[in-house]
Parts: structure tokens; C-alpha cells; sequence
């Protein structure tokens, strides 16, 4: 829980980190090579612009105007839905940074560059973070991905709420007495995106919904609110990182714990309603519920789910607070207990398919499907990212797959999903990676 915030917040200003471009790679978990790969720009490379979208009736935490960004592929028919990671908050420490708690993302509004604000010495955004660089899928860093044609919608993360709330809180400080005033409004938010995207995308062949980390979260919850107001020909889920595993399992307290604190039983019992939910089975009741209720009522749908086996981020979010004094080495067993539960679940539904690759030291481990963060020390690299050609998922590899695999498995027509796990995965954290990740203020 606690890393989940603090890991987050690090992408959130990944931007600044290309400030060494001029420096020589020197980080000690950086690759020996210049991390190229890449493909490179292929034919119909989607070169539009980012388009700002602003709604009336949307919110970022601080009450702002929210926006979204959207990019349209030439004749595309295909659209790509992405939701951006960034932490979560539920009291004053967690959505102010009081008392060395690392805030969560954005809740202080969007930047119209928020997808391509670069820092100095490229840009002039001393914190900028170009978001559409770091998703490869997005088609910026690797315009060798499946979806660089796509038709593409991103939803920045500015409530705190894992796009679960539509409620307004107010949190007060135990030390201070200061209060603050939070619009957790992610659901709310997406909801009303919703008839936009209806009316302009009006005949849509292929929809893939995807997230990472919260936003993985956010993305299964909200993926048959999604689909329905679209009615595509087919489609698609990727969560990469958020997982909701089944119920059973040691994440079940942290399940009801955030259903709780961003008050989300409305949200629930509408899905519950979509989906046919048994008495039995009620995401009011356990929202780990989601991924059976999701594959029977989308029997021809794709579903893919990736993760680290060695996740050292999303898993302290699921567990630390709810169990007493664990070791990283438990932090793993309880994520591997609840990664077999998913896997065993999944096996009732040939239309699910998970990537589990084993470890990658940058970002605690955390999201399989975005740039290297240790990369951002390598020149090379970062020159390729710019040009659209570096290796997107460099170290994401199980035996000569990578990540591109499960995102052409999640978009493609027909065969079988792919099934893939590191089976012995090993942590190679440095003493000090490893302390950074589980760094809690006292």
C-alpha cells in the first residue's frame, strides 16, 4: 500500500529523468548495451497529434477541470482506451505528502502538455512527464507495436481513487489539524467520457481497454461500462499490474479496505447488475468477484493479465497494513499465493491469458508494459524513445517472448491466449532498491 503511492508518484515525474540525456549510463541496473531494438517507425505510423478534451461536470482532486487526450489513427476503426497509473489516497497524509508520505499523482489538476511536456534541457517543464512516451503501446517510444494504428483515448489519473470514486472527502491532519478537501471523482469522471466517446466513435471494430497499475484496477472495474456504451465488433482487456485476484486469497481484506475508503458500493452494484451477479458472487460484497462475472458475461472477449511475479509495489499495496511485520520474501509468498489463485481461475475460461514475467529491477518491479525506467540514464535509449524506435519492452522477457506478446495476444481474432509465467522468478534488488521500495515515513 505504502509503495504503491511512493513508486507511482516516481513515474508520474519520469519526465524529469531525461534531463541526463547528455550523461553516460551509470546506473548500476542499467543494460551493458544501448537498449535499441526497436523496429523503428513501420508503414501508416500514427504520427497525429495528442487533442485536448474538456468536459463539463469532470473533476480533478483539487476540484480542476479534468481532461483527457485522444489521438486518431488515419481510417482507423480500431480504438485503444488507456488508463494511467498514479497511486491512491484516503486520508490527509496520503493525499497531501504530510509528514514524508509521497503524494499521489496529479490531484492538483492536468497540464494541456501532458502528454508530451518535456523538461530541459528538451522542453521547458522542470517537471514535466511525457506520457506519451512512456506507454509504448501508445505507439511514441516503439512504433513497432500492434496498436500504433489504433485510435487512441488516454485518461490521465488526478483522483486518487483508482477511477473508483464519486464522492467529495474531506481529511484531516492528526498532527496539524489542517484539512483538505478532495474530489475523488474517477468513476464520475469516466462515466460521463463515456457519451462522448459513444458519439464519436460511432462504428468501432476492435476495442482494447488497458491500465496499469491503478489505472489496471480501474480499467477491469470499468471495462463493461466501457464496452456497453461502444458496442464494438470485438474486444478486449489488458490489465497489466492492478490485479483483482480472486476471493480466498490473501488480498481480500485490502479489497473491501479500498471498496470502503473510496466509497465505490453504488459503482459496484450497478456492475452487479450489468454482469448477472449471483448472491453468491456480489461485487458489493467482494469486488474479486469481477474477473469470473466478467468472463461469462463476455464469453467472446479477450482477457489478458500481466504482472511481475516479483512485484514489489502493487503487492505492499495488497497486503502491508493488513498483515504484521512482513518480509519482502512474504510480501512474496502472498503474491504468488494469490497469482495461482488467478492462474487456477483462469483455467475455467479459455478466453483468459495472463504474461507473468519475473522481475525487472526499475520502478520496484512494477508495470510490465512501460519504458524501462532505468533506461532513462542510457543516452542511446532516450534518443531512440524520442525517435520512436527503442526496444518498448526491454527485460520484460519470458524465454524469447516479451510484453509485445501479450498485447498482440490481447488484440488478436482468433487462437488461443497466451498463458505465460517465469516459474522460478528471483529478485535482484540492491539493498538499497529494495529499502527505497519499502520506504515508509514513522
Amino acid at each position: 500500500m505504502k509503495n504503491w503511492i511512493r513508486t507511482s508518484v516516481e513515474y508520474s515525474a519520469l519526465g524529469a529523468i531525461l534531463t541526463v540525456l547528455t550523461v553516460t549510463a551509470c546506473s548500476p541496473s542499467s543494460s551493458d548495451d544501448d537498449g535499441g531494438g526497436g523496429a523503428g517507425p513501420g508503414p501508416g505510423s500514427n504520427d497525429a497529434e495528442w487533442e485536448l478534451v474538456e468536459l463539463d461536470d469532470t473533476f480533478c482532486g483539487d476540484g480542476s477541470q479534468y481532461k483527457f487526450f485522444v489521438k486518431r489513427g488515419d481510417g482507423a476503426k480500431n480504438l485503444l482506451v488507456t488508463l494511467e497509473p498514479g497511486g491512491g489516497c484516503w486520508n490527509y497524509a496520503t493525499c497531501t505528502g504530510e509528514n514524508g508520505v509521497l503524494r499521489v499523482a496529479n490531484l492538483d489538476g492536468i497540464d494541456d502538455d501532458h502528454m508530451t511536456a518535456l523538461p530541459p534541457p528538451l522542453g521547458k517543464v522542470e517537471d514535466g512527464s511525457p506520457w506519451g512516451l512512456m506507454f509504448p503501446h501508445l505507439g511514441g517510444s516503439d512504433k513497432s507495436v500492434a496498436t500504433l494504428d489504433y485510435n487512441q483515448v488516454y485518461f490521465p489519473y488526478c483522483t486518487g481513487d483508482a477511477f473508483l470514486g464519486e464522492f467529495v472527502a474531506e481529511y484531516e491532519s492528526d498532527s496539524s489539524g489542517d484539512s483538505i478537501q478532495i474530489h475523488h471523482h474517477g468513476a464520475h469522471n469516466l462515466r460521463v467520457a463515456q457519451d462522448w466517446l459513444k458519439n464519436e466513435f460511432t462504428d468501432v471494430d476492435h476495442l482494447l481497454v488497458t491500465g496499469a497499475s491503478a489505472g489496471g484496477l480501474g480499467a477491469t472495474v470499468n471495462y463493461a461500462f466501457i464496452r456497453e456504451a461502444l458496442d464494438p465488433k470485438r474486444s478486449s482487456l489488458l490489465n497489466d499490474s492492478g490485479p483483482l485476484f480472486p476471493p480466498g486469497g490473501p488480498q481480500d481484506a485490502a479489497r473491501q479496505a479500498f471498496a470502503q475508503r473510496w466509497q465505490s458500493d453504488a459503482l459496484l452494484e450497478s456492475l452487479d447488475e450489468l454482469l448477472g451477479a449471483s448472491d453468491d458472487e456480489r461485487l458489493v460484497d467482494d469486488s474479486g468477484n469481477i474477473n469470473a462475472l466478467l468472463a461469462r458475461h463476455y464469453d467472446k472477449d479477450r482477457f489478458i493479465a500481466a504482472h511481475f511475479m516479483r512485484d514489489l509495489n502493487y503487492s505492499l499495496f495488497s497486503y502491508e497494513g493488513f498483515f504484521d511485520d512482513l518480509s519482502t520474501e512474504e510480501v512474496y509468498e502472498l503474491w504468488e499465493e494469490d497469482t495461482q489463485l488467478l492462474i487456477d481461475q483462469m483455467t475455467d475460461y479459455p478466453h483468459w491469458g495472463y504474461y507473468l514475467p519475473g522481475f525487472r529491477a526499475d520502478g520496484c518491479s512494477h508495470v510490465v508494459g512501460m519504458l524501462p525506467i532505468d533506461e532513462f540514464t542510457n543516452s542511446a535509449y532516450v534518443g531512440r524513445a524520442l525517435k520512436g524506435s527503442a526496444d518498448g519492452y526491454l527485460r520484460t522477457d519470458i524465454g524469447e517472448l516479451n510484453f509485445g506478446a501479450a498485447l498482440g495476444s490481447a488484440i488478436a481474432e482468433s487462437g488461443e491466449p497466451i498463458r505465460e509465467q517465469e516459474d522460478e522468478p528471483e529478485a535482484a534488488f540492491t539493498e538499497e532498491e529494495e529499502a527505497a521500495c519499502r520506504l515508509w515515513p514513522e
